[in-house]
């Protein structure tokens, strides 16, 4: 890679847990890291399924004055928080307490954490069930017929096809929009 790393037009991206660390490099504070972690060759951040104000994470409204470079939060409708009523608009804290200016907030219905980061294994595994068991007796249609547990699990499948291909359609919008962001605000090629 030498020659090809710009040091001055650094991007970071963090999802989930990493989107916490990616907060803390790019000037957003934890009551619980006193120091401060902002790493100055930063220019732009992309922050998924980011934590919202949270003692757990030493997390407050004011915790975001310091995330003053261009910023992209990516949520979903469905991407629960932690605690007992998991509500996903908990991830919109970091836009919200965030100080204005070039700062994006792009919330997918019908996403979860998973489907923003295109890791849907467990979709997957669900479409395959019926095809792993070759035993499995099957009607003319090829549905599995012996059993209330395979027919839950055939259910199970006709459910997560749709889900997969919304989740590869939101990954993909997710890469298109990460992607223009990016390309803006380290590239300079805004439009």
């Amino acid at each position: 890679l030498a020659g090809k790393v710009q040091r001055d037009r650094i991007g970071v991206v963090g999802h989930a847990f990493g989107a916490f660390s990616a907060m803390l490099a790019t000037g957003v504070t934890d009551a619980k890291v006193p120091m401060p972690a902002r790493d100055p060759r930063v220019k732009a951040v992309m922050l998924v399924s980011p934590q919202g104000v949270s003692p757990e994470f030493g997390l407050a409204p004011e915790s975001w004055r310091g995330l003053t470079i261009p910023a992209l939060f990516i949520t979903g409708s469905l991407d629960r928080g932690p605690g007992p009523d998991g509500d996903p608009v908990w991830r919109h804290d970091a836009f919200k307490y965030s100080p204005a200016g070039d700062k994006f907030l792009v919330s997918f219905v019908g996403a979860r954490s998973s489907s923003i980061a295109g890791t849907t294994v467990g979709d997957v595994e669900d479409i395959e069930v019926p095809m792993r068991g070759t035993r499995t007796p099957t009607d003319a249609a090829g549905n599995p017929t012996a059993g209330n547990q395979q027919q839950q699990s055939a259910n199970r499948s006709q459910n997560a096809a749709p889900r997969f291909g919304q989740d590869r359609r939101i990954f993909s919008e997710v890469k298109t929009i990460s992607t223009a962001f990016f390309d803006a605000y380290l590239k300079g090629t805004e439009s």
